[in-house]
């Protein structure tokens, strides 16, 4: 297959978003304050990146239209790096945006979770809109598949790195998140923390996590299932939901906080105590 690798980014000439030009000091810049706000941004910056993607054209035309593209599978990988939070995202949105299609739940009278579907037409930010169901437009028929990650920065390669045992013995890594809860029933996500390396081999981190595939039920040329072991796979069902498949429970989100102490990892490891104690209070 052919990937092509694009990012949302900064509105090229605009004057930079306020926690780029001046990030704040008191609250977290890896959490918008406006959520609904910096949610529709997302949506419409990430449109406009796999946009330019499907109009680009070269003497070869269209990417899918280059020879060493032709009848092979066209895949599109984004990141969103337009603004110092635009990694809180989780591919929920994009979703939406992508299949048109939005859950709803419910309960039902026994108290029980109700998922159902609906359909989406467009998606707003203030003036701009934009219209839902990328995959389904006929611009992106030949569009198979989204990779999609929030992950996919340094702290990764820190994380990787210091589980294979490198790096200086006064450091330590603490990781910290929200994972989903497999109970069917559940409709917030399970707070979790760890240090990094504490755990057996076969538990440790790899460079496929964190990865989503969402396919196109639309495309001329699908993409089977498994092709990209250990990435998360979305596919949209005729009832409107989208199944997600995965092999082990991924991170929505996460932060990676480096110790620099003799104790670190003693240090780290406190941290985690106390913020699982804090999390099931």
């Amino acid at each position: 297959m052919a990937i092509e690798a694009t990012t949302s980014n900064p509105a090229q000439g605009a004057p930079p978003a306020a926690d780029i030009a001046q990030p704040p000091q008191k609250l977290h810049p890896l959490v918008p304050a406006d959520l609904d706000d910096a949610e529709a941004e997302f949506v419409l910056q990430s449109a406009k990146a796999l946009g330019r993607k499907l109009v680009k054209r070269s003497a070869q035309g269209h990417y899918w239209q280059a020879p060493h593209v032709q009848g092979r599978p066209f895949v599109i990988a984004l990141e969103s790096f337009h603004r110092l939070s635009a990694l809180f995202h989780t591919v929920a949105p994009l979703s939406n945006y992508l299949y048109g299609r939005r859950d709803v739940a419910t309960r039902d009278d026994l108290g029980a979770l109700v998922l159902t579907s609906e359909k989406i037409t467009e998606h707003r930010r203030g003036d701009a809109s934009i219209p839902s169901g990328l995959f389904a437009q006929p611009e992106a028929a030949h569009l198979s598949a989204v990779i999609f990650s929030n992950s996919a920065t340094v702290a990764k390669f820190h994380r990787i790195g210091t589980e294979l045992g490198y790096g200086p013995q006064d450091v330590a890594l603490l990781r910290y998140g929200n994972l989903p809860d497999p109970d069917p029933n559940a409709d917030r996500p399970l707070e979790h923390a760890y240090v990094v390396g504490d755990y057996d081999p076969e538990e440790r981190e790899t460079f496929s996590e964190g990865f989503h595939i969402l396919h196109n039920p639309w495309a001329r040329i699908p993409i089977a299932d498994g092709i990209f072991p250990g990435f998360t796979e979305h596919r949209l069902r005729d009832d409107g939901l989208v199944l997600t498949t995965t092999s082990r429970l991924d991170y929505f989100t996460s932060h990676t906080l480096v110790l620099h102490a003799p104790d670190a990892r003693t240090r780290a490891r406190d941290y985690v105590e106390r913020y699982q104690a804090a999390a099931t209070s």
